[in-house]
């Protein structure tokens, strides 16, 4: 295959699927994936059986996660949405997708009566909890003013005052993780939702705990799921939760090629035929990605760059067991997730190839982009 190329390992995303179906074999939670990970086509009719339902942040995610569950025979598996940029005029399409919206402030919530609210347990809030296992502020829902959310002590207040806009509530929706195997965040926060909101909270019907769980083991998976299960007794409440990478962020590489080689003040300089117009999220938080090839005592050192004109066009420092060639192959790994939803075709460079493996190890038709998909965006019909 050409390269930059996306490549989808079906057998390493039904890996991650087992672990949550050992989550829900625990606890009986709700696993609805979310579709901003990834939310190729191809890839949500493969995970749309699997899951009891989608994810959605938006009116396109929503119309797009309906129609591929339409496809496949799955009118009846739910979509939750929350969003801080909620559009009155989109509540109506919503309402006729069947969207379970959780609202991010009260505020918001109020706006949106007077337009129609969603009756018939299809109304929820979104709570700020105040407690994260998220250390980087830049990911963290949970941080200092934070615009996600409605802080539980002002959900406090409202309750105490009986405020009409939250009598129709049928459940609560909250986010707190990033990456996280470990089940005992989830337990204190568990912990200080059921204090907070006492009596009240036990008059819901469901509680959304988000997504950011990445269970790696059979033991990481139990105990995520003995957590769940014990909130669940004690409240009586049916739990859904929402991975997006904790699915398809280990599913999905990136195959890229050395188009150039040289030296720069003593350091060997390599180019890929990508950049982090593909992969923003090397750039937006300086996190070097893995390369499947690096050594990291090999003897060759070399910089790895990307193609475009910017100069922060950068990968990192990598160490090699050989020395990099033009037309080397080098693979990076875990870019399944906010890869292809967030890249560019800056500089004109296209988009990646797609292409999905299936459980069989073999390769379906490629996805691709093309210079009439280029000329289309930038109003050239």
């Amino acid at each position: 295959m050409e390269t930059p190329v996306f490549i989808y390992d079906l057998r390493r995303l039904k890996e991650r699927l087992d672990l949550f179906g050992e989550v829900h074999r625990i606890s009986g939670v709700k696993v609805l994936y979310s579709i901003k990970a990834q939310p190729h086509a191809g890839l949500l009719r493969w995970i749309g059986p699997k899951v009891r339902g989608f994810s959605v942040s938006s009116l396109f995610e929503a119309r797009l996660a309906r129609e591929v569950l339409i496809e496949r025979g799955l009118q009846d598996h739910p979509l939750h949405l929350t969003s801080p940029g909620l559009k009155l005029r989109d509540l109506e399409p919503l309402k006729s997708l069947d969207v379970t919206i959780s609202y991010n402030s009260l505020e918001q919530l109020q706006r949106c009566e007077g337009a129609g609210v969603l009756e018939g347990g299809k109304t929820s809030l979104r709570i700020n909890p105040g407690l994260s296992s998220i250390p980087d502020p830049r990911y963290d829902p949970c941080r200092p003013r934070s615009k996600l959310g409605i802080p539980l002590e002002d959900l406090q207040e409202a309750i105490n005052m009986n405020l009409k806009s939250i009598n129709g509530v049928a459940g609560l929706h909250f986010h707190s993780h990033y990456d996280q195997p470990d089940a005992e965040p989830l337990r204190q926060i568990l912990e200080r939702i059921e204090k907070s909101l006492g009596v009240w909270l036990l008059n819901l019907q469901w509680i959304n705990i988000g997504g950011g769980y990445a269970p790696r083991s059979l033991s990481e998976a139990q105990a995520l799921g003995a957590v769940i299960h014990s909130f669940r007794e004690k409240t009586g409440l049916e739990i859904l939760m929402e991975p997006g990478k904790g699915l398809v962020g280990a599913a999905g590489r990136l195959e890229t090629t050395v188009i150039d080689r040289f030296t720069r003040d003593g350091k060997t300089i390599a180019v890929l035929d990508t950049g982090v117009h593909h992969l923003p999220e090397v750039f937006e938080y300086q996190r070097p990605p893995r390369i499947e090839e690096a050594s990291p005592k090999g003897p060759h050192e070399v910089l790895l760059v990307g193609s475009s004109c910017l100069a922060g066009d950068l990968f990192g420092l990598y160490r090699f067991e050989a020395p990099i060639k033009v037309g080397d192959r080098l693979t990076i790994l875990d870019v399944g997730a906010y890869a292809m939803v967030k890249a560019s075709r800056f500089n004109g460079f296209d988009f990646p190839d797609l292409v999905i493996l299936d459980e069989e190890g073999l390769f379906g038709p490629p996805s691709r982009g093309g210079y009439e998909a280029y000329r289309g965006q930038w109003g050239l019909e």
